[in-house]
């Protein structure tokens, strides 16, 4: 008759500020297995027993932490921070780990943002001079004729229309009585904006689109 007997193991586990979702040690053939603690912000390394020995969480020979203590040992795991400032300048930190401290900027340097009072009368020459550098001193070309109502846009945009019949006209060697019609029809539609085609369409349109005293 064989005789076994149970061999008990002694073992103390430390998670040094880690948690165990499961603190159950597997012993298997004088194998062990080691549960693997967690903690925010850091990756688990190892164990090390009072000697400073580390150990994996797989043990080759159990007798080998039998009657120790071991205690988990961390990695503070390096987080970074991508800032988006709108072109503003600021003093930021890029990396840091969850045993720094530190503040995320508030006086951020804007580049296109200026602070005025008006009643105060703060800030008015800088506003002026951010006018004039974005501006003036760009070298930008203002002889462009630049439309700014809708109604001569529209006009202007029916003009060309007619003026690419004429073109059509001249170019399909139409009779002159044909090309006068198109060159007539482009002269009326000009005269919506110059006023000299005296179309009572235009009066109409206007006591329509907008104030006129009386």
């Amino acid at each position: 008759i064989n005789n076994f007997y149970t061999k008990k193991y002694n073992l103390s586990i430390n998670g040094n500020g880690g948690t165990f979702s499961n603190a159950s040690i597997i012993v298997k053939n004088n194998k062990a297995t080691l549960p693997t603690p967690t903690k925010y912000g850091y990756d688990f390394l190892d164990y090390k027993d009072s000697n400073n020995v580390s150990y994996s969480t797989n043990i080759n020979n159990v007798d080998n932490i039998n009657n120790k203590s071991l205690s988990a040992t961390w990695n503070a795991i390096n987080y970074s921070i991508t800032y988006n400032l709108d072109g503003g300048t600021a003093d930021t930190i890029s990396n840091y780990t969850v045993e720094n401290n530190f503040t995320l900027p508030n006086n951020i340097n804007l580049k296109n943002v200026m602070y005025i009072s008006a009643e105060q009368k703060q800030g008015i020459n800088e506003l002026k001079q951010k006018i004039y550098d974005n501006l003036i001193d760009k070298n930008i070309i203002n002889s462009n004729v630049v439309i700014t109502n809708t109604r001569h846009l529209n006009i202007l945009t029916k003009a060309l229309i007619n003026v690419e019949e004429v073109i059509k006209s001249i170019n399909n060697l139409n009779q002159l009585e044909l090309v006068s019609i198109d060159l007539k029809n482009l002269w009326l539609t000009l005269g919506e904006i110059t006023g000299e085609s005296n179309n009572e369409e235009i009066i109409s349109s206007i006591f329509a689109n907008f104030c006129v005293g009386k």
